[in-house]
């Protein structure tokens, strides 16, 4: 994985920074796919079954 930054709104940055570790890894997992699926050609549907269920399920 690698790092990088987006602008959000303050009350999101305060939520995120206030969460607890494990909800901060399901957010990120959360935003690893809808990133995914925003820069590919290919649908979501294509990723989901690997990552959701071998890190999404678990975390939740």
């Amino acid at each position: 994985m690698e790092n990088i930054t987006i602008q959000v709104d303050p009350e999101i940055a305060k939520a995120y920074r206030e969460a607890e570790p494990e909800k901060q890894q399901k957010i990120q997992i959360f935003l690893n796919i809808m990133l995914q699926k925003a820069v590919s050609q290919k649908p979501l549907f294509r990723y989901h079954g690997a990552i959701y269920r071998e890190k999404f399920v678990k975390t939740f």
